[in-house]
C-alpha cells in the first residue's frame, strides 16, 4: 500500500508525518501499510496490534535503534526519497520531521479527525501533526532541590548524563533552547556541561537505567 497516509492512525501518540508516492514494480496487498516508527516499541506494538485489529490494516512497522531512534529513520527516507518504502512516519520528535518537510520528503494530508487539533501543533501545509506531548524533567538518584533543567552540576564529574543531543528528544531540547535562548547562549550552556565532566548515552533509558541504580546522580 502506498498510500499518503493512514486515516484511521489518528490514534497514535507522538507525531505523524505522510510521505509521498511512487509506483513500485511489485503488488502487495491492498490493506498493507508499512510503517517507519521511533516511539519505543513497547509502547507503540499495542496501539499498532489495536489498529490493525480495528481496521483490519496488515501494518509492517520498522524500528530503529534507542541511539538513533528519529534521526535514523529520517536519514532512511531521505535515502530512499526517489523510491519510498514507507507510508507512515510515526515519529518521536518535532525536530526530524519539521526537517523533512522543509526537505519536501513529506507529503500533505490533512486529517479531519485532527480538526480539533490546534493550529501550533500541525504543519500549515499539512505534512506533519503532533498528536501527544512529552516532558523533559531532571531525575536525581537522591533527594534534589533542584528544579531546573538548564543547570551545570557542580563537582560531579563523570556522576551526571544526558542522553546524545544529536539524536531524539534531547535534539528537540537542544532545538528548544536555542529557539528560547539563541545560539550564543545555548552553545555556552552545552559547552559548560562539558566543561563539568557531563556524560553522553545513547538515549534517554540509559540515562535513567544509570540513575535508577545509582551509577549517577543526575
Amino acid at each position: 500500500m502506498r498510500s499518503l497516509v493512514v486515516r484511521s492512525a489518528i490514534g497514535f501518540f507522538g507525531l505523524l508525518v505522510a510521505l509521498p508516492t511512487l509506483s513500485s514494480c511489485t503488488q502487495e496487498p491492498a490493506n498493507r501499510v508499512v510503517l517507519y516508527c521511533s516511539v519505543d516499541d513497547v509502547f507503540s506494538k499495542p496501539i499498532i496490534a489495536q489498529l490493525e485489529k480495528e481496521t483490519g490494516l496488515d501494518i509492517e512497522p520498522l524500528f530503529d535503534v534507542e541511539s538513533a531512534k528519529a534521526a535514523g529513520l529520517a536519514n532512511r527516507l531521505r535515502g530512499e526519497h526517489n523510491r519510498p518504502r514507507a507510508d507512515v512516519f510515526w515519529a518521536s520528535t518535532v525536530l526530524q520531521s519539521q526537517l523533512l518537510a522543509k526537505e519536501n520528503i513529506l507529503a500533505s494530508y490533512v486529517s479531519p479527525s485532527a480538526a480539533d487539533i490546534p493550529k501550533g501543533f500541525k504543519d500549515p501545509e499539512g505534512r506533519w501533526t503532533a498528536m501527544g506531548v512529552r516532558a523533559r524533567v531532571l531525575i536525581s538518584s537522591k533527594p534534589s532541590n533542584e528544579k531546573s533543567l538548564a543547570f551545570v552540576p557542580k563537582d560531579l564529574k563523570g556522576r551526571f548524563a544526558i542522553a546524545n543531543p544529536q539524536f531524539g528528544t534531547t535534539s528537540d531540547w537542544a532545538a528548544a533552547y536555542g529557539a528560547r535562548w539563541g545560539t550564543k547562549r545555548t552553545e555556552t550552556f552545552f559547552g559548560d556541561l562539558k566543561k563539568a565532566g557531563v556524560r553522553i548515552l545513547p538515549g534517554n533509558a540509559d540515562v535513567a537505567s544509570a540513575v535508577a541504580d545509582g551509577n549517577l546522580l543526575y
